[in-house]
């Protein structure tokens, strides 16, 4: 978060929202990992079974944060955006709510639209004015609104919001006057960003053509095959999930991209996870 244009009585404000306490936090560094990691696991059975276990018990945050995680690894708009609704508005002092899987972005995606962002920053402003000295809350809104291509304009308001009539910030940098909920720490630096096909594409480095099926050849079958593929910091294929292809068509093609090889790519010098497209296709030339 940049805060060079805030006076400097928020940015110290700022930084106590983001880090104070963070001795009596949770460790949501190692949360954030295993939901990932878990999410990105899970199997469609498994998920229905938790989807199951919340109809009875609502408040299971972590069998939540788990399908959350699911769903935005696969992209599914429709139940991960109900259920980071949900948590918004039931738990927002949850360490879940802040994290990157669990934000709804201001930019129109696949996740998400400009309509589903207006309403979660409805939410978080409506959940500041419920919660003006949980500390766990506060941080979890700023987060939102520091995202790139938030509002600049609602996040200053809301600091000088919580300057003035919620938190008091000494000549030490301490909080003063009346008990804070703690916060989280600031969210892990991202393992995985989102980059287009064509541009990904060119980081190809191994690629392996498919194996024309015998009975889609007969058939005089074919076409284009599309997944969204997850590629690992070592530039291997670790995922895939089919968004489209004739069924005849899809193991073959999945078996040549698994074997695919790209160029690692980085982010601040470090390797990190992508998600992109990829399509495979099948032209008959006889």
């Amino acid at each position: 978060m940049d805060f060079r244009s805030f006076p400097s009585i928020l940015v110290s404000l700022a930084a106590l929202l983001l880090t104070g306490a963070a001795a009596q936090s949770p460790a949501p560094g190692d949360t954030y990992l295993d939901l990932l990691s878990q999410g990105n696991r899970l199997t469609a059975a498994e998920a229905r079974a938790l989807e199951d276990c919340l109809r009875i018990d609502p408040e299971d945050l972590a069998a939540r944060g788990k399908l959350i995680a699911h769903y935005f690894v696969n992209l599914a708009r429709e139940p991960w955006s109900r259920h980071v609704f949900w948590l918004i508005e039931h738990h927002p002092e949850s360490p879940i709510a802040g994290f990157n899987f669990a934000s709804i972005s201001p930019s129109a995606g696949a996740l998400s639209d400009e309509a589903d962002y207006a309403r979660a920053k409805g939410l978080w402003l409506e959940q500041t004015e419920r919660h003006p000295k949980d500390r766990r809350v506060w941080a979890n809104a700023l987060r939102f609104f520091s995202q790139p291509g938030s509002d600049g304009a609602t996040r200053e308001r809301l600091l000088k919001r919580a300057e003035a009539n919620t938190f008091t910030v000494g000549v030490e940098g301490s909080v003063l006057g009346g008990e804070l909920s703690a916060a989280p720490p600031p969210p892990q630096a991202p393992t995985r960003i989102r980059v287009g096909g064509n541009v990904q594409s060119a980081n190809l480095l191994e690629k392996v053509d498919p194996v024309y099926p015998p009975l889609a050849r007969e058939a005089r079958i074919q076409g284009t095959v599309r997944f969204t593929a997850i590629i690992g910091r070592d530039g291997h294929v670790q995922n895939l999930q089919l968004i489209s292809g004739h069924p005849l068509l899809v193991p073959a093609a999945q078996e040549a991209v698994r074997q695919w090889v790209y160029r690692p790519t980085l982010l601040n010098g470090r390797p990190i996870e992508v998600i992109t497209s990829v399509e495979v296709n099948f032209v008959l030339t006889e």
